[in-house]
Order: structure tokens, then C-alpha cells, then sequence
């Protein structure tokens, strides 16, 4: 079962954030969440990363921004990961899927 519920925000003018929340059932470390980011600027980078860090799984669209601004917001992005010990996974020709540590070793 799953759950959609839209915050409608737009965070500084940058990110439109959906939380799609309840993906299953309540697992050991919480509830999984999915967090689905549509960029605007390298503002999403912070929005992505503090997802993954509060274990939040992120869909990062970039779809929209011009080449070097997406190559540089995924550079961003792929350095907190790597701090995070999380991973990206491309999933689309502008989308890609973050995942916090955690949510790799919970099947």
C-alpha cells in the first residue's frame, strides 16, 4: 500500500518536494519514505542530501536544467552520498534514485 502525500511546497523557490510515505510496512529502522525532488537549482543538493541523511529514499529529478548545472548538482549530490556512505542510482535520462546506507541492506 502506499500512500501519496504532497507538501506542495516550494522550498526557497528552488524545489518542489512530494513525500510519499508509508512504502510498505514498518521496518527496524522505521518507516521507509520516499522523498520526490523536481530541481530547480543547486539548492536541491542540500534538500537531497539532508533526506538521505534523515534515511529517507530521494527520486531526484533534473530534468529542466541545462547540462552543466545538472553535472554539477549530481557532483554535489554524489559527494554527500559518498559521506553518507548512500548511493545513486540512475534511473532515467535526468532522474536519479538516492538511497541512504540503510535502505540497501533492508529488502
Amino acid at each position: 500500500m502506499v500512500t501519496a502525500i504532497t507538501d506542495g511546497a516550494w522550498l526557497d523557490g528552488s524545489i518542489e518536494q512530494h513525500r510519499l510515505i508509508t512504502l510498505g510496512t514498518a521496518r527496524a529502522a522505521g518507516h521507509t519514505q520516499l522523498v520526490v525532488l523536481h530541481a530547480h537549482s543547486l539548492n536541491a543538493a542540500q534538500e537531497a542530501i539532508q533526506n538521505v541523511r534523515d534515511n529517507s529514499t530521494v527520486v531526484l529529478n533534473c530534468d529542466g536544467l541545462s547540462q552543466p548545472l545538472a553535472q554539477r548538482l549530481l557532483d554535489v549530490v554524489r559527494g554527500g552520498l559518498c559521506a553518507l556512505d548512500g548511493r545513486l542510482t540512475p534511473i532515467g535520462a535526468d532522474v536519479v534514485l538516492l538511497q541512504p546506507a540503510i535502505s540497501r541492506s533492508v529488502c
